[in-house]
C-alpha cells in the first residue's frame, strides 16, 4: 500500500507516464517510412480535432495551464542557441553533434492557483515504430560535446536553456528547449509526451501528446530545413 505523500507522488507521476504512454500510441498511426533528410510538421490530425495550430506551434490550453510546443530544425536551432549566446558565433563551429538531435521550443504558462512543475525525467518522444526516446539532459549532453573544444562555454548556454523543472508560480510563463536523439530513421510519425504536477492541497496532474508527421525534404531544401517560420522568442 501507498503511504503518505512522497508514496502519493509516486503513484501520480506513474499514473501520468501511463496514461501518455497510450495517449502517445493512439496518435501515432502507421505511416510511410520516410528516406533522407526529414523535418517534422504539424500532424493534420491536432488541428482536425479541433486544437490550436499556429505557425507550425502546436498549443494545449486549458483552464490550469498553456503549453506550446514548435519543433526546432537545425538551422532554427543553431540561431536560437547564438542569440542567446555572448559569442553569436559560438554554435556554428563544430555543428555535427547537432545531427543526432531532435530539438523543441517549449513555452509553459500557469493559470492555476498552484506551482506547477514540468515533469522532465517523464518527457518523452516516441515514433509510430515503437522506438522511445528520453529526453537529453546535462550529462548526455556534455557526452556529445565531449570532443568539442568549446564545450565548457556551450554547455554554459545550453543549461540556461533547457526548460527547467523548478516551479513555477501563478500567473508565470516559461520557455526552454527539450532535446532528444533521432527517431528510428524508418518512422513516419512522432509524439512528444510531456506532464505536470500542480502542487495544491491535493495533488494534480496533467499530461499532453503532441503529434507530428515526418516529412522528406526535397535536395534543394536540406540546406536551411525549417518546421516552420522562424523563431522570433
Amino acid at each position: 500500500m501507498v503511504r503518505g505523500r512522497e508514496g502519493y507522488v509516486a503513484l501520480c507521476r506513474s499514473l501520468v507516464v501511463f496514461l501518455l504512454l497510450g495517449l502517445v500510441t493512439a496518435l501515432l498511426g502507421c505511416a510511410p517510412a520516410i528516406v533522407g533528410e526529414r523535418n517534422l510538421v504539424p500532424d493534420p490530425l491536432w488541428a482536425q480535432s479541433g486544437k490550436e495550430v499556429r505557425e507550425g506551434t502546436l498549443i494545449a490550453s486549458s483552464e490550469q495551464s498553456r503549453v506550446e510546443v514548435k519543433y526546432l530544425a537545425k538551422d532554427e536551432l543553431l540561431e536560437f542557441l547564438n542569440r542567446h549566446s555572448k559569442d553569436p558565433a559560438l554554435f556554428d563551429a563544430a555543428p555535427s553533434w547537432l545531427e543526432a538531435i531532435t530539438s523543441f521550443l517549449i513555452e509553459i504558462s500557469n493559470s492555476s492557483d498552484a506551482p506547477m512543475v514540468f515533469q522532465g525525467r517523464h518527457a518523452v518522444l516516441q515514433d509510430d515504430k515503437g522506438s522511445e526516446l528520453s529526453s537529453l539532459g546535462f550529462s548526455e549532453l556534455y557526452l556529445a560535446l565531449s570532443e568539442d573544444p568549446t564545450r565548457d562555454k556551450k554547455m554554459r548556454v545550453l543549461e540556461g536553456l533547457l526548460l527547467s523543472s523548478s516551479p513555477l508560480l501563478s500567473g508565470e510563463s516559461r520557455q526552454g528547449l527539450l532535446l532528444f536523439g533521432a527517431p528510428d530513421p524508418k518512422a513516419g510519425k512522432v509524439a512528444l509526451g510531456i506532464s505536470f504536477l500542480f502542487a495544491d492541497k491535493a495533488l494534480k496532474t496533467q499530461g499532453h501528446a503532441f503529434p507530428f508527421a515526418i516529412e522528406a525534404l526535397p535536395p534543394e531544401s536540406v540546406e536551411g530545413a525549417s518546421g516552420g517560420k522562424g523563431v522570433e522568442r
